[in-house]
């Protein structure tokens, strides 16, 4: 029994390790997207600014 709540208890162990990592993941990808999308938008806002200028 001891057995079977150690090996339990193991397995609890990586399951959530593997969930931190997972989420962590996650997150890097979506504030990689966030800033990704800011930089466009911002050239963006900036080359319609530019062209507001010359006109």
């Amino acid at each position: 029994m001891d057995y079977l709540r150690t090996v339990f208890n193991q397995l609890r162990k990586v399951q959530w390790a593997r969930i931190k990592v997972a989420a962590l993941d996650t997150a890097l990808c979506i504030i990689a997207i966030l800033m990704i999308a800011a930089i466009f938008y911002g050239i963006d806002m900036g080359v319609n600014e530019f062209a507001q200028k010359i006109m």
